[in-house]
């Protein structure tokens, strides 16, 4: 069931396809007395209730998310995975206005796993080169913007157009497909979307109140036309690990619909620090998690090639596969995504002991209206469907300059599908939206609690750990 944004209790925002209880005719007979007749009835008005909307058994479940795999021959519009691996959540990245992935939709589920749709509000347009505007989205699903595309090759629909095939698309599939939009709006330096960042909100960064409007419009349209019976909506912040990344709370005030929640994060080190550990990389996001919703946590984008070596980490090394998977499990996770893209990429001997770790998932039963915590009092008024959360929000660290604000923004040429490839072997420095701050990989997105740098530094693809254009 969805989980209620704004209080941390379950409820149903979505409006379910649900029969109504149904009432089994009976004959009525000279020859039944009268007591009989009563017993009949009152029998069915409890069978009537007992089916009510309200039970958990008509609830849609939500996917199973042990483990996810994300591959770079997937930015191709095809289905890919390790050899030997049967994920059950398979990731796409579907920039704004770009063509429905319908062939790897089809190639995922058929090998078993959940589409997971991951999308990006920029690269819009024929050129890949357009950032849609969060107040155009809020008010009519970006409709004046006729920029968007159906079939790949036509930019001639309107974007509301665009997001009303998506969900008419799920509806004919009828099938499950986990949907999010804007992930990682809380580390700086990251996406025009993004925490201290423009571009989705004019010259100024957006608020999270801004984004969690756009959020509701982008779910209501693609939910409204047919996907709301199959279409699942996780919430998708950063891992909370100071420096350029801040708290996530605010931007989860006024959601309409949440039924998943997931954290991107990567182990890293640097000078002086390291996110070497499942407690260093997630521990305090986990913690902040609770105080806005019981739902299992999905770690959403990960690359955990540095665990079970002999890399150093902050003076030590790094905690071992089955190590971090076991501390995921105790502190409320269910599983992982693994962001394949060989930068560096997990070996043989790590994938064996990764299965070896993930076949003791607790496998929770999906959160339904009677699992949820129970309904705290609101804070503010907010909409009449949507109670607040009954933690305040706390203060917001400032996010440490990245110094690349006069360089960042979209870059003027789109990437090609293949872009990664081509950088890769020119070389080519990244910049604009791939600037961070020093102490920071490129594409990294977390840094430590003290990270504190203005200066820039750019770094080609071979050094980042995912490309900058997630």
């Amino acid at each position: 069931m969805p989980e209620s944004p704004g209080s941390g209790t379950s409820e149903e925002r979505k409006v379910l396809h649900m029969q109504r209880p149904r009432t089994k005719t009976r004959t009525a007979r000279a020859v039944v007395a009268a007591a009989l007749a009563a017993l009949t009835l009152a029998s069915l008005v409890l069978a009537g209730l007992a089916a009510s909307p309200a039970s958990a058994a008509t609830a849609p479940k939500t996917p199973q998310t042990t483990l996810g795999i994300w591959t770079s021959a997937e930015d191709g519009g095809t289905y890919s995975t390790v050899a030997g691996q049967h994920p059950d959540i398979a990731n796409y990245y579907l920039a704004w206005g770009q063509q429905w992935p319908a062939q790897f939709i089809s190639q995922a589920e058929a090998a078993g796993a959940t589409p997971y749709i991951e999308i990006e509000p920029w690269h819009a347009g024929p050129n890949w080169d357009q950032t849609p505007s969060f107040q155009n989205i809020t008010a009519d699903a970006d409709s004046a913007d006729s920029d968007c595309t159906l079939n790949g090759s036509s930019y001639d629909t309107s974007c509301a157009t665009w997001l009303a095939d998506i969900g008419r698309a799920v509806g004919q599939v009828a099938k499950p497909v986990i949907f999010t939009w804007g992930h990682e709006f809380n580390v700086s330096g990251q996406y025009p979307w993004s925490a201290g960042d423009t571009g989705s909100c004019g010259s100024s960064p957006c608020t999270p109140a801004q984004w969690v409007a756009a959020w509701n419009a982008v779910q209501a349209a693609i939910d409204g036309n047919g996907a709301s019976a199959y279409a699942s909506w996780m919430w998708a912040p950063n891992a909370d690990t100071g420096g350029s990344t801040v708290n996530f709370t605010p931007w989860w005030h006024g959601l309409k619909r949440v039924d998943m929640v997931g954290l991107d994060g990567y182990p890293q080190s640097g000078s002086g620090w390291g996110l070497c550990n499942f407690q260093e990389l997630f521990g305090q996001s986990f913690t902040e998690m609770r105080t806005l919703t019981s739902l299992p946590v999905f770690i959403s984008e990960t690359d955990l090639a540095p665990l079970s070596t002999s890399q150093e980490c902050n003076g030590g090394g790094y905690q071992t596969i089955t190590a971090f998977i076991a501390d995921l499990f105790a502190d409320g996770g269910d599983g992982i995504l693994q962001f394949q893209d060989g930068t560096p990429a997990l070996a043989s001997a790590q994938w064996t002991e990764l299965d070896a770790a993930l076949a003791k998932a607790p496998n929770p039963a999906p959160a339904t209206a009677s699992s949820a915590a129970p309904s705290p009092a609101p804070t503010s008024t907010p909409a009449e469907d949507t109670p607040a959360p009954a933690t305040a929000t706390p203060a917001q660290p400032s996010p440490s300059p990245h110094g690349c604000a006069a360089g960042n923004q979209a870059p003027a040429a789109a990437p090609p599908r293949d872009w990664l490839s081509a950088a890769g072997r020119f070389g080519l420095p990244l910049r604009g939206r791939a600037c961070f701050d020093s102490l920071q990989s490129l594409g990294a997105k977390v840094s430590p609690r003290s990270a504190d740098s203005t200066s820039p530094t750019p770094l080609t693809v071979a050094a980042r750990r995912k490309p900058s254009w997630r």
